[in-house]
């Protein structure tokens, strides 16, 4: 395989982890756009293969940051155009958004390694796979439920766009950003952290086999 494949970063610790590890090792181009830092011109579509849109500590909804609006329109016009977009937490809900979706705040705030409930025959493993999310998205019209928990829908598909709530990127790299950033915000209880570093001990091999069957997945869509 070949091509490129924008990745949609929403701050330095916002990284495709082993999403784009696996792109790559199959012979794909990754351009990394930080699109917080307001980069002058965003990836030329036609140019692309794919697009992958990466999580955030931000939220779609109430407005977002500055920076969301020229998102939302640049994803909005890959969906028109057929590009496909591979969401991930933040990414599918802003997939959702585009599509005409709802993202709300969950029911409940999840965080940790949990199995998901898979919906049909679909591409993808019950997990565990890693949560951590505050927002839901409400699946668009046309869409197709993948994968839920008792809280909320966790994976869908539009044509040949993916979403997922949960985080198949995830390493030890990106693990270790992301309680660093949260500690340093105080948004992350000691006992959640606890679980989340003893569970990627736990399933880190599962994890990343799993998440390259996902992409292969998503690949095999195009």
């Amino acid at each position: 395989m070949s091509g490129r494949v924008a990745v949609l970063e929403h701050s330095a610790s916002d990284l495709p982890g082993v999403v784009g590890q696996h792109l790559e090792s199959l012979g794909f181009e990754l351009q990394h756009v930080r699109v917080d830092l307001a980069p002058e011109s965003l990836p030329r579509r036609a140019e692309l293969s794919a697009v992958v849109v990466t999580g955030s500590i931000e939220s779609v909804t109430g407005g977002g940051p500055s920076w969301l609006a020229r998102e939302r329109q640049f994803v909005s016009e890959c969906v028109s155009e057929q590009t496909p977009v591979f969401g991930i937490c933040f990414g599918g809900q802003l997939i959702a958004d585009v599509l005409g979706g709802t993202v709300r705040r969950a029911p409940e705030k999840e965080v940790g390694w949990r199995e998901v409930e898979l919906v049909g025959d679909v591409g993808m493993t019950p997990g565990p796979w890693l949560l951590w999310h505050e927002d839901e998205f409400l699946l668009p019209p046309g869409a197709a439920l993948l994968a839920r928990t008792d809280v909320c829908a966790q994976a869908f598909v539009a044509g040949p766009h993916l979403a997922v709530q949960f985080h198949p990127e995830i390493d030890d790299a990106l693990l270790g950003l992301w309680l660093d950033d949260a500690r340093s915000r105080g948004v992350l209880k000691p006992d959640d952290a606890e679980l989340l570093v003893s569970g990627l001990a736990r399933f880190a091999r599962s994890s990343g086999e799993q998440a390259r069957a996902l992409v292969d997945w998503f690949l095999s869509r195009l």
